[in-house]
């Protein structure tokens, strides 16, 4: 994950294990299933409220995360775990190669788990919104 933050999280699963610099914090899953859910779940409007609230912000509108401050991102938690993540994976990349809005991509990851979720759909519309206006105050976008 890269350390600093412009319009939303940049999260990458390094399956070749390529090394890296400085700027990315390398968070080590022993369950690549784990990994994935995690990964797909950082997408949630919860979890992007959360690394709005938790980071800290620089000039232009950056934010940064730092190692401690993850401990602190919310993730939605589920009821159930059935659903595929690493298809769930493969469907967000995609995404976000043929450049769909970050804010379409997180409503349809919202979407996705809200069943599931122990949150209500008002919870998610509600970080939703304040996510979009914490995002819009430090980017002006």
């Amino acid at each position: 994950m890269l350390r600093r933050i412009g319009e939303y999280p940049k999260i990458v699963i390094n399956d070749v294990e390529a090394t890296s610099t400085g700027t990315f914090h390398r968070l080590l899953f022993h369950d690549k299933g784990l990994r994935e859910q995690i990964v797909f779940l950082l997408y949630s409007s919860p979890a992007l409220l959360s690394f709005e609230l938790e980071g800290r912000v620089f000039g232009g509108g950056a934010l940064e995360i730092l190692p401690g401050d993850l401990v602190n991102i919310i993730v939605p938690e589920l009821t159930v775990n059935d659903l595929d993540f690493s298809q769930l994976i493969i469907e967000l990349d995609g995404k976000f190669r043929e450049n769909e809005s970050i804010e379409d991509i997180v409503l349809w990851v919202d979407g996705v788990i809200a069943n599931y979720a122990i949150l209500s759909k008002m919870d998610f519309a509600t970080s939703f919104e304040i996510w979009k206006v914490c995002k819009h105050r430090r980017t002006g976008k």
